[in-house]
């Protein structure tokens, strides 16, 4: 298995570009949005399937693992949590002999549908088709903002910040998930929530 570099892992989870020497310039060929509802029933039935639940207790054991400083550089599912920023990513294609693109796509809109629950919009979703490195990357990208219903009083409750989610094609196979929360900063809004809290209601 590939070792990551330790210096480029918050590279990885933040999306940060590589060096144009490196990749070259990415090409941006296309943007469209895309009716995430779409989703629904699919991922309704995929939460009853043994791939469901095999995939989350893999995100949970590796909190833990990360939790507990046991977590290695190496690990497929990496997190982060900085005072501003913090989620997670899962390297997808350490993963491709598990799962199925399927399986991806409704984790990342059952991780949409919690967040509604939990009292967020999904403000918009989209499809990025970008060449770079000599590949056809596609991001699919939903961004959620906490609902203005719980911001009428100040300093106003931002949850755990806005949220974004993006699950990577390269050639159209699975190569990251990408979920990141990144809080206000500002004496408009109280302080997020924590890391623990969000990985309990994405999860649940």
């Amino acid at each position: 298995m590939q070792k990551m570099n330790p210096n480029k892992l918050w590279d990885w989870i933040l999306g940060r570009p590589k060096s144009k020497q490196a990749e070259g310039k990415p090409l941006h060929l296309l943007k469209e949005s895309f009716d995430h509802k779409g989703w629904e029933n699919a991922t309704q039935e995929w939460r009853l399937t043994p791939q469901s639940d095999k995939l989350n207790k893999a995100i949970k054991c590796a909190f833990f693992h990360f939790k507990t400083g046991t977590n290695g550089f190496s690990d497929p599912i990496q997190y982060m949590d900085k005072d501003n920023s913090k989620g997670f990513v899962i390297l997808l294609s350490r993963l491709k002999d598990e799962y199925t693109l399927n399986d991806f796509r409704c984790l990342q809109h059952k991780i949409s549908q919690q967040l509604v629950s939990y009292r967020y919009i999904v403000k918009l979703s989209d499809i990025r088709s970008t060449h770079i490195a000599n590949q056809l990357q596609r991001t699919y990208r939903y961004y959620h903002k906490p609902s203005l219903k719980i911001q009428q009083s100040m300093p106003a409750n931002q949850l755990f910040g806005n949220i974004t989610t993006e699950l990577i094609l390269r050639d159209d196979q699975p190569y990251l998930l990408r979920v990141m929360a990144h809080k206000y900063s500002d004496r408009n809004f109280q302080d997020a929530e924590g890391l623990d809290k969000m990985i309990e209601v994405v999860l649940d």
